[in-house]
Formats: structure tokens, C-alpha cells, sequence
């Protein structure tokens, strides 16, 4: 009896190494089988005992190990690490993104590891969700592997011929009062005559001004700011701001260093305000004079474009009734 069952799983156990139906006590089995033994006592005696396994069962289990060892060596997507940069730093958890888009946890994790692949309308509502700018949104749509949607055109271009216009129309409108458009990292684009006056330019310097290195760096129209720790701790609150919203690989953060730097010790105390006023005067000397202005700010509404998006047109208004009359 105890030969016959050896004899029998010997057959067996070679038979398993080559997938084929393995015949015991009889028995045909549609799986090869795993024998295991064991021990046991019978009335003082030493007795074998075999057990069968279906291999099925022992091949899931390494096919679930395998899977999961796949899973935690495989290389996060582009789109995926973009979007939990992204998560990260709005500071948004995987459960309230999945909440808020309408998809479950499970797949938005499959979305962010690469083990599923989002459809564009998808990627735009995260995008919307994460409050990502038109410029980001489109990195995350090439990202997943779609066209961007939205335009990224030059400021000469010929697609933004009717912004310059609307832009040229507000800028001029505004004299005598200096008026400047500005793109995300205070580059001046264009510029009313006024304003030109002002920071001691011409039409031709256009394009290659920046409002953080006149500001900021020595120069003349740093000089002439007379409450200039005021005026640069706003710029710098401004500044520091866009590089929250728009994130850390933005334009605009390594302009905000090159301010922090340039600003160096000027700015470590804190300015306190002279007077309480309903908005922060810029007070510049102009000869003999002081004049005072406070600023508004315009942006386009609804853009459909990146850099429409970006551009801030800045207006200055007089405080002191001298003030209108610095360019008759």
C-alpha cells in the first residue's frame, strides 16, 4: 500500500513539471496537484499522510504576487506625476479630487500610477478643480497624451491683434496718467506715453523692460519711489501670490527670487504705514515734486488663451491733483 502511494506520487509530482492531468487513486484530475506531507501517530504508529492542492490555487497566489511587485515597480506616468505635484500643492488628498471630479479613489490612484489612462474630458476637470492655469492645463492634456486646448500665441502675434488693439485703446484713453501692460513675469509690452516718461524709456526698450528689475534693482526710478520698502513688500506679496497659484516650475517664481535678492536686507523689517489709507499710494518724485498715485488693475475676461490669461494691464491714478499734470 505504501509503495503503491509512493509510486503514485512520484508519477504525479513528474507529471506536474509538464502541465499535464495527473491520474491518483484511480482519479482523473484536471490540474496537476502539489503533494505535501505530513506526520502523524495511529496507535503509536508512524503514518504518511497526502495532501493534495490544485496548482491553480498556488498559481493565482503567485500570479497576485507577481502582479503586485509589477505594480510597485512601475514607473509613475508623466501625467501622473504632474497631477500629484499638482495635488500636492494645493494641498488637495487623493479622496477629495476623486470626490469632487466624480470618480472613484481606486481610479484616480490608477490614474496617477499609469495603470489607467484618462480621457481628456477627465484630464480638463481636474484641471479646472486644481485651479491650474490655461498654460498648465495644456501641459497636463500633452501630458496624457492629448493636443492642448487652449492657445499659447506670441503678444506680436497676429491671433492677438484684437487684444493689442483693446489693450492700445485703454492705455491711450488713460493719458495723462501713466498706464503699462505687463505679462506674467512684469515684462512691459506696451506702454502709454506717460509711463514711458515715467521709467525713462522709449517704444523700442517695449519687450525688454521689466517692472522687478526697475523696481527692485539701483536705478533711477528706484531712487525716485519715495515710500519704496512700501511699494516693494506689495510687489513682493504680489509676486509670491501668482507663484502659489501658478506653482513652484512657473515663470514667475524665478522672478520673484531675483526681487527677494535684489530687495537683500532693504526689507527686513516690515514697513509700518504712515497713515491708514483705503489703498497703498505710490509716492514718486518727479524734480521738485511728490506726486501720489494708487493703481488698479486690468485682466481679460474669459480667455481662451495663455498669455491672454496672463496679461495685467496696469492703471495709475492720481491722488494729488499735481499728479495729472506731470506730462501736459
Amino acid at each position: 500500500m505504501a509503495s503503491a502511494t509512493q509510486e503514485s506520487v512520484s508519477r504525479c509530482d513528474s507529471e506536474q513539471q509538464q502541465s499535464e492531468p495527473c491520474r491518483q487513486d484511480g482519479v482523473d484530475r484536471k490540474y496537476p496537484v502539489d503533494v505535501t506531507r505530513s506526520t502523524i501517530r495511529f496507535h503509536g504508529a508512524r503514518l504518511h499522510s497526502v495532501h493534495p492542492t490544485l496548482n491553480s490555487l498556488k498559481g493565482h497566489k503567485d500570479a497576485f504576487r507577481g502582479c503586485a511587485r509589477a505594480a510597485i515597480h512601475r514607473p509613475m506616468s508623466h501625467f501622473g506625476a504632474l497631477l500629484r505635484e499638482w495635488r500636492a500643492h494645493r494641498g488637495v488628498s487623493q479622496l477629495h479630487l476623486a470626490l469632487e471630479v466624480g470618480v472613484t479613489q481606486r481610479h484616480l490612484s490608477f490614474v496617477e500610477s499609469g495603470r489607467a489612462k484618462p480621457g481628456e474630458d477627465l484630464v480638463l476637470r481636474l484641471s479646472e478643480l486644481l485651479g491650474l492655469a490655461l498654460r498648465d492645463r495644456n501641459a497636463l492634456l500633452v501630458a496624457a497624451g492629448y493636443a492642448p486646448r487652449f492657445g499659447e500665441a506670441d503678444w506680436a502675434s497676429l491671433a492677438l491683434s484684437r487684444i493689442r488693439e483693446a489693450a492700445r485703446l485703454i492705455l491711450e484713453g488713460h493719458e495723462p496718467n501713466p498706464a503699462f501692460v505687463l505679462d506674467v513675469d512684469t515684462t512691459v509690452l506696451d506702454a502709454n506715453r506717460s509711463a514711458l516718461e515715467l521709467m525713462g524709456a522709449s517704444k523700442t526698450d517695449l519687450g525688454r523692460l521689466n517692472l522687478v528689475e526697475l523696481v527692485f534693482a539701483p536705478g533711477p526710478v528706484k531712487e525716485a519711489i519715495v515710500n519704496w520698502n512700501e511699494v516693494a513688500t506689495y510687489l513682493l506679496g504680489r509676486l509670491r501670490e501668482a507663484v502659489r497659484w501658478r506653482g513652484p516650475t512657473s515663470r514667475v517664481r524665478p522672478v520673484y527670487e531675483r526681487a527677494v535678492n535684489l530687495a537683500g536686507a532693504e526689507l527686513a523689517r516690515l514697513p509700518t504705514p504712515a497713515a491708514p489709507l483705503a489703498v497703498l499710494p505710490l509716492s514718486f518724485r518727479v524734480g521738485n515734486e511728490t506726486l501720489h498715485w494708487f493703481t488698479t488693475v486690468t485682466t481679460f475676461g474669459a480667455p481662451q488663451d495663455a498669455l491672454v490669461e496672463e496679461i495685467t494691464i496696469e492703471l495709475f491714478h492720481p491722488l494729488s491733483p499735481a499728479a495729472t499734470r506731470i506730462l501736459p
